[in-house]
């Protein structure tokens, strides 16, 4: 176990930390070794777990969020992420070459879904600063701005569970292991 940073159950964790790791539990049945390493600092689970639950009212749909956060963790190199988020596609029923193009850096045979991977890739990379043409192939594939803030809010939760995986560099659960490679 890393001494530096703990994984935490609800006994361990601090007080401000314990109901959102114990609601886990109840809907997952554990608590992800990420979770509880983040439970260190309630107002890091806390919000994290605020913000995941206030991203499933975004008017993106539940796939595209999906694609928003694997394209993420993979340019942020993120191997819970990833596992994670290839889950997740999965149970959505995404394709798994739709999957495996996003975790290599390849074509996308949907437009949509490839101007969605070439927009939040330069949200992550420049920063914000999406150039005009990812911005005119964004919105010609029928995004809004409003989703392009989405984009930004999406990317903005996630960052704190993928800095934190990386820096902490927490253990994947037994049930990611088989998602990551």
């Amino acid at each position: 176990m890393n001494t530096l940073y703990p994984i935490h159950d609800a006994g361990s964790a601090p007080a401000e930390s314990r109901a959102a790791l114990e609601a886990t539990a109840v809907r997952l049945g554990k608590i992800p070794n990420l979770l509880g390493t983040m439970a260190a600092v309630p107002q890091l689970v806390n919000t994290f777990l605020q913000l995941t639950q206030a991203a499933e009212t975004l008017t993106l749909p539940a796939l595209e969020r999906e694609v928003v956060a694997l394209v993420a963790g993979v340019e942020v190199g993120c191997r819970h992420c990833i596992a994670m988020h290839t889950g997740v596609l999965k149970r959505l029923g995404a394709p798994q070459s739709l999957i495996a193009a996003i975790r290599a850096g390849s074509p996308l045979g949907d437009l949509r879904l490839a101007a969605l991977r070439d927009f939040t890739r330069q949200v992550i990379v420049e920063r914000g600063a999406v150039s005009d043409d990812v911005q005119s192939a964004f919105f010609a594939a029928g995004f809004t701005p409003v989703n392009g803030l989405e984009v930004v809010f999406l990317v903005s939760a996630l960052s704190m569970s993928m800095y934190a995986s990386r820096l902490a560099g927490v253990p994947l659960d037994d049930a990611l292991k088989a998602l990551a490679s």
